[in-house]
């Protein structure tokens, strides 16, 4: 489940080192933002020895799911009319635009769903 209030804040800390390309870099201890989510909301980044994909990580956050608009999808290089996922847009803002983690934060605030 989504905590939202937990993942603003922890993408807001100074907590976390930020990684682009992969999920989690263990040797380094950096994290791209879905690994900063799923670690706020205690999912486990690392599986019998191995780091999880990426995937299996947006899965469990339910960010493969979550769709934002077309006009956002738009706003950030997306020209097609298709559905885009949270997933696809985090892993463009991270890895490719290099957003800070504050930026994804704000980014997040306005698309997640609020708690209930």
């Amino acid at each position: 489940m989504i905590n939202k209030k937990a993942i603003l804040a922890a993408l807001r800390s100074d907590k976390y080192k930020q990684n682009v390309g992969a999920l989690y870099d263990p040797y380094n201890k950096a994290h791209c933002c879905i690994a900063v989510s799923a670690q706020a909301c205690g999912i486990d980044l690392i599986q019998h020895g191995e780091v999880r994909c990426t995937a299996e990580v947006s899965a469990d956050l339910g960010y493969n799911k979550l769709r934002v608009s077309k006009d956002i999808a738009r706003s950030i290089g997306y020209s097609n009319n298709s559905p885009v996922t949270l997933e696809s847009v985090l892993i463009t803002l991270n890895d490719n635009w290099r957003w800070k983690f504050d930026q994804i934060a704000d980014f997040l605030e306005m698309v997640l769903p609020d708690e209930h």
